[in-house]
């Protein structure tokens, strides 16, 4: 407890933005371990420990970076300086001090005033956090002016306790149904093994960590057996209102106690009991959830609004993509949630009307997500924008690790017959890349190359197995091939596909690379072969030409064939300095979804002098 204290205020009172280096996180974890350790040495019970070990660890992570105020906590901080330092909701001042940009990325308001498109939620929830370390920075003769470390500190740190305590109420909330210990691995899990993590260790001043919060102390009053009447609708109320204010999209969480209510609907003599209970529910909500309208209304000169505009949450839903894209789709991100999905599905043998309306929360949110313009989150660490409904993720993963628990008790050869079954995958895999001839067979082959030549050849065939799902569904209504499943939300801008070595090339890239490096100051690659492919994403086929930055190292040029999608499609010649050089790619050799276009030398000796800075496919000019 005192080390988690002592390492809670270093990064508090930290001078500068950064917190500490690597060998600090490591340390700090590792003596998190042991105190947890110990504890657990002297206690019964370990969960209280483990959990304060694991917070322990992410204010350690926390403390080893510099970021703390950026992208949407921007917005967010902005409410709180303006209100604590200037008493107003002039936004224009603060978002000139803390904006990259120098400004809102807002437009202007219907009332000619600086738009915030984020909630008020954050910022109210750090308020006590912003004082005390107002009250910090006076002691220490520093200017308290909203700017310093100190704030900066103070709002990330009450992100991570407000986080970490929705931790906490999941776990006890999962031990209502399972044993402690199952409960503390699927508390662990949702933290650690979610887009949560991030939000909590590197990104905190975002609203997703406090808004987990919220819907985690709302799924905690919910399914409390104890609590019943119009005070546990007010309680419920209010708590959505708290999570609304946090997040709008939490409003979908009123769909728990409403679906519950249901079955009471067919008796008559309920409704004067839910009458009562559905007004204190939104008078609760109404009233926590006020100050965003007083915000929106200072500002907009509406109570209720969309301040990114209606068309925001007006587009076509792209229900597949938000769940499994590779572009930050939820389980494709977080795979770990399908555990919580079994669960919860697991749940409708014992609990009918509870499952189903938490599998109609998840449904609900993510109809919501995916309609908005983007789906995918923008710069997101997965599927950030679901965080409302972890804590029913976590509830479903805890029943699902108990049933997979009974299920190991009643087969105890399972374990080892997984662990086999996953080695003889692995080398089965290993063998159909080596007999390819991508690796010098009579060469060492590192554990790098090894894992991407063992994915590649899953990647072809099925694409990514966390993705199965949505690319059987598209596979069975477009006939598109689960491999090009992915290939739906690769964005290029203006039609036009680049890979720059060195930069941003390893999704794009086959087996027959080198590793990355300098040739004549600019970033490449060598084919370490004869040949060596790029996957190029495409949305439709059309007559492009495909282009390629090459040279030959040495004195002597040598010829490249290319082939697109094992076609032959042209001769390009490498010389010994750098040139672009183009080849025609006929529609007919394309296809939506993802195209091969793979290099082989031609000219003996020349393998591994061929090097590439960078190659591009665009439409041919009209």
């Amino acid at each position: 407890m005192a080390l988690v204290a002592l390492l809670v205020l270093r990064v508090f009172l930290a001078t500068r933005a950064s917190g500490g280096s690597r060998p600090g996180m490591l340390a700090v974890m590792a003596l998190a371990a042991c105190a947890a350790a110990a504890a657990v040495a002297r206690t019964r019970g370990p969960a209280p420990w483990i959990l304060l070990g694991g917070f322990a660890a992410v204010v350690g992570v926390l403390g080893s970076h510099p970021e703390r105020i950026v992208s949407d906590g921007i917005d967010h901080y902005v409410y709180l300086r303006s209100l604590a330092e200037d008493g107003d909701l002039d936004l224009a001042n603060d978002f000139a001090l803390l904006s990259p940009s120098g400004a809102s990325p807002a437009p202007l308001t219907p009332l000619g005033r600086t738009g915030n498109l984020h909630p008020v939620g954050p910022a109210l929830v750090w308020a006590p956090f912003y004082a005390l370390a107002e009250l910090v920075s006076r002691l220490r003769g520093e200017p308290a002016d909203g700017l310093g470390p100190a704030y900066r500190n103070a709002v990330a740190l009450a992100s991570v306790l407000h986080g970490w305590a929705g931790v906490v109420l999941v776990y006890l909330t999962a031990r209502r149904f399972v044993s402690s210990g199952v409960a503390l691995l699927a508390a662990l899990g949702i933290v650690f093994g979610t887009f949560l993590y991030w939000y909590l260790a590197y990104a905190p001043t975002m609203a997703h960590a406090p808004s987990f919060a919220a819907a985690a102390l709302f799924a905690w009053l919910w399914l409390d057996p104890a609590r019943r009447g119009p005070r546990r609708a007010l309680a419920l109320g209010a708590c959505c209102g708290l999570a609304m204010l946090l997040r709008w999209a939490n409003a979908v969480l009123a769909l728990l106690p409403l679906v519950e209510a249901l079955p009471r609907l067919r008796r008559r003599s309920e409704w004067p009991a839910l009458a009562r209970e559905a007004l204190a529910f939104a008078g609760g909500a109404v009233v926590v959830f006020s100050p965003q309208m007083v915000a929106w209304r200072r500002l907009y000169g509406s109570a209720l609004t969309i301040p990114q505009g209606e068309g925001f949450v007006a587009g076509e839903p792209a229900l597949l993509s938000v769940l499994f894209s590779a572009r930050h789709g939820l389980f494709s991100w977080s795979p770990l949630l399908y555990l919580g999905a079994f669960g919860l599905l697991w749940w409708l043998r014992t609990d009918r009307v509870r499952a189903a309306a938490a599998l109609l929360t998840v449904a609900a949110l993510a109809r919501l997500n995916a309609g908005v313009a983007d789906w995918w989150g923008g710069a997101a660490f997965g599927a950030r924008r679901f965080d409302g409904v972890l804590p029913l993720f976590a509830v479903g993963m805890a029943l699902g690790l108990a049933a997979l628990s009974a299920l190991v008790r009643r087969h105890p050869a399972l374990p080892a017959a997984a662990v086999v079954g996953g080695l003889v995958l692995w080398n089965l895999l290993l063998a159909a890349r080596y007999r390819t001839g991508a690796w010098d067979q009579a060469g060492p082959v590192s554990f790098e190359d090894m894992g991407h030549g063992a994915v590649s050849l899953v990647d072809r065939a099925i694409g990514s197995p966390f993705a199965l799902p949505g690319a059987l569904v598209e596979w069975a209504r477009s006939g598109r091939r689960p491999s090009d499943f992915e290939a739906r939300d690769t964005e290029r801008r203006h039609a036009r596909w680049v890979v720059r070595m060195g930069l941003d090339e390893r999704m794009y890239l086959e087996d027959g690379w080198s590793a990355p490096r300098q040739v004549e100051g600019t970033p490449a690659r060598a084919l370490t072969g004869a040949a060596a492919a790029f996957v190029v994403p495409l949305h439709r086929a059309i007559d492009s030409r495909f282009g390629v930055r090459l040279a030959a190292e040495g004195t002597e040029p040598a010829r490249v064939r290319v082939f697109v999608n094992d076609r032959p499609c042209g001769v390009l010649l490498a010389g010994s300095a750098w040139a672009d050089v183009e080849t025609d790619v006929p529609a007919a050799l394309l296809r939506a979804g993802r195209n091969f276009v793979r290099l082989r030398v031609l000219d003996d000796g020349a393998e591994g002098r061929v090097v590439v800075a960078g190659a591009w496919l665009a439409p041919s000019a009209p």
